[in-house]
């Protein structure tokens, strides 16, 4: 008979807490979303709190947003669910390290799968695809630069209703580069 015929599921009735039910104990799955946001939050802190000052790890990690009367986005999407579509939305974009920069952006998110083009007023361009809160992003002008790529989550919420106005939110966080500024950059 062998696994062909069983489901995967069916295996290990406790999967869905990593096979020990007494301590992972979450019936209704509302505790998963805060767990990934503070494991995320522990993992950045320890990333940047490692890696050598000349690296800059702090600039891993954003804060973006935009608000705007008009009805740049339509739809609704929460933690990379949802259906919007965005077009020329302006917005800011901070870190810890090089301060705030303006961007504007076009995209749209259906169900779990999210695509992105943001140009900044410093001249880079990226684009950027998403799967639920995970994200990779490529700066179109130094694609062959692997220090200019992107991969990690992204916790975002976006609105847009007609007549009514349309903003979004987002807290990034840059895996790929924090792994990156682990390590001395050379001369």
């Amino acid at each position: 008979m062998g696994l062909q015929n069983r489901k995967i599921l069916t295996i290990s009735k406790h999967t869905f807490c990593a096979n020990n039910p007494i301590v992972y104990y979450d019936p209704d799955g509302d505790l998963f979303l805060p767990l990934i946001i503070l494991i995320s939050a522990m993992v950045s802190v320890l990333l940047m709190a490692t890696a050598p000052d000349e690296n800059n790890a702090e600039e891993n990690a954003s804060v973006s947003g935009s608000a705007s009367p008009d009805p740049l986005t339509f739809g609704f999407d929460i933690f990379g669910v949802g259906y919007s579509f965005t077009m020329e939305q302006p917005g800011v974009t901070c870190d810890f390290v090089n301060g705030c920069q303006e961007f504007t952006q076009t995209g749209g998110q259906f169900g779990p799968l999210g695509i992105n083009n943001a140009t900044y007023e410093d001249g880079s361009n990226t684009k950027t695809i998403s799967f639920l809160v995970f994200y990779i992003s490529i700066d179109n002008n130094d694609f062959d630069d692997f220090s200019s790529w992107g991969a990690g989550l992204s916790f975002s919420i976006s609105s847009g209703i007609p007549s009514y106005g349309s903003g979004t939110a987002s807290f990034d966080v840059d895996f790929l580069g924090l792994i990156r500024d682990q390590y001395p950059q050379g001369e």
